[in-house]
């Protein structure tokens, strides 16, 4: 089932990683999922404890990790990045969200780890599969 969602449910992501999660929606990989945008993981940067309340909340929020999609299914929860090109850093980010998402959001199902994109960067294909991190390639 393809859901249409609307670009203002997208607005932290550029135009060229709207259009790759659209044709990821279009292929329906995951089946039914709810999706949620821009996930705030972590603590963010250490506060300084004189720093008035809002700008504390403030820098708190501006330095969070953000996750570009979180999707739910009703058995697995997928921690989705989205690359023009997935390399090396989309490993890396992925590997710290889940340890963040496992630890913020305590789900109970299982978590997933994927990249939508159009290309694998190169010698990267066993490295997602020792991560277990699948490769939406659209």
């Amino acid at each position: 089932m393809v859901v249409d969602i609307p670009d203002r449910a997208m607005t932290h992501l550029r135009p060229s990683e709207r259009s790759l999660f659209r044709r990821f929606l279009a292929l329906d990989p995951i089946g039914e999922a709810l999706y949620d945008f821009d996930v705030r993981l972590g603590e963010g940067m250490p506060l300084d404890p004189t720093w008035p309340d809002w700008l504390s909340r403030m820098a708190s929020a501006l330095t969070q990790r953000r996750a570009d999609v979180v999707a739910h299914t009703t058995t697995e929860d997928f921690i989705l990045e989205i690359k023009d090109r997935a390399g090396t850093t989309a490993i890396g980010q992925l590997l710290c969200y889940r340890a963040l998402y496992l630890r913020d959001f305590k789900p109970t199902n299982p978590v997933r780890l994927g990249v939508i994109t159009p290309r694998l960067g190169f010698d990267l294909e066993p490295v997602f599969s020792e991560f277990d991190i699948r490769a939406f390639l659209v």
